[in-house]
């Protein structure tokens, strides 16, 4: 936890090997996710030695990433950490980094277009919280029809599968769930995403 005057940030770095090896580190408030650092590794720890040193790389992004906060402003905690990362996508913010602007308490949930998350907790957690929509899921990613070219691609675009709580979003080639936990009343979260994803369409 790290305290910015009034504000407290959650810090948290950990080790996954799906959809792809990497270290990851969440910072949040309140339980909303304020931004995430990826570190892509190519590969998956294969050895203990491989381990042991992961744990130690780990370690270092997480002390790294805290100094970085202490010493930048909340509203610039992303420019800080990151600060040619939109430059090298022209100034554009992934999906995820918009979605991750939606006021409210959410969670977003990554699966690929086969109906796998991107981890076991992830799906254990969905689980909980939605066990027959899981069991449904081919069903419902079907809902997204597939488009002819390289690969598994479905239309873009956003179904609402539980009203005003949980919308599942195709991004062509793999969905998001986004998991509305406390919503805004101020914010018409269907509208808000469909506008996401157009204009990441349009991008």
């Amino acid at each position: 936890m790290v305290k910015k005057g009034q504000v407290a940030l959650q810090i948290q770095t950990e080790y996954a090997h799906r959809p792809m090896p990497r270290i990851t580190t969440t910072i949040q408030e309140k339980g909303r996710v304020v931004h995430k650092v990826e570190r892509n590794l190519g590969r998956a720890i294969e050895s203990i030695e491989e381990k042991n040193r992961m744990e130690q790389s780990i370690k270092r992004q997480h002390t790294e990433v805290i100094s970085i906060i202490k010493r930048s402003q909340i509203a610039d905690i992303a420019a800080a950490i990151e600060p040619d990362k939109k430059a090298a996508r022209g100034g554009r913010l992934s999906i995820v980094e918009q979605l991750q602007r939606i006021p409210g308490i959410h969670r977003i949930y990554h699966v690929d277009n086969e109906g796998n998350f991107s981890d076991a907790d992830a799906t254990n957690e969905f689980k909980r919280n939605f066990g027959p929509i899981l069991k449904g899921l081919p069903e419902i990613i079907d809902i997204f029809s597939l488009v002819p070219g390289v690969g598994i691609t479905r239309e873009r675009g956003v179904y609402e599968v539980e009203r005003s709580k949980l919308y599942l979003i195709s991004e062509g080639s793999h969905f998001y769930f986004f998991y509305v936990l406390r919503a805004d009343s101020g914010v018409e979260y269907e509208k808000d995403i469909n506008d996401i994803v157009s204009s990441t369409a349009r991008s």
